[in-house]
């Protein structure tokens, strides 16, 4: 009987020191302003080089923009954005390609993993499924100071 009590007990205390762990969780004000990809990793191998030119906003109302500037087309994806501990998840809900709005009606939603989060750089990681196969994605962001 005594053993199955001191079992019993550490048992409960196992289970309340995973249960009592703090989930470490961003302050969203942190995600706020213009930041600028300067580094994307897509299943380790650094491509940057082949990204065009990204520009993300992150604003305060929960809405937010990508631009993307690759040779002369300019591409603008509008999005909602939340974040639940350290994911951030974003909604898609308009494509522009040069200023026309696209007529597409299936949205992107992507989670992603915060991984570093300073006053001037942001680190997110991500899966992405393309033709049935799963890649990780990695981008870095520096923040543009206006």
């Amino acid at each position: 009987m005594k053993k199955l009590f001191i079992l019993m007990a550490a048992a409960v205390m196992a289970l309340c020191t995973v249960s009592c762990e703090k989930e470490e969780s961003i302050d969203k004000k942190d995600l706020y302003g213009m930041w600028v990809l300067t580094q994307t990793l897509y299943d380790g191998e650094d491509m940057s080089a082949a990204m065009p030119n990204m520009t993300l906003t992150i604003n305060s109302d929960g809405t937010g923009t990508v631009v993307e500037v690759y040779n002369s087309e300019n591409n603008t994806t509008e999005f909602t954005w939340s974040v639940k501990g350290k994911k951030l998840t974003i909604q898609d809900t308009a494509y522009y390609t040069n200023g026309v709005l696209d007529k597409i009606t299936d949205f992107n939603k992507t989670e992603m993993t915060v991984k570093k989060l300073t006053s001037d750089t942001l680190v997110v990681s991500y899966k992405m499924v393309e033709s049935g196969e799963t890649h990780n994605v990695q981008m870095t962001f520096s923040r543009l100071v206006e």
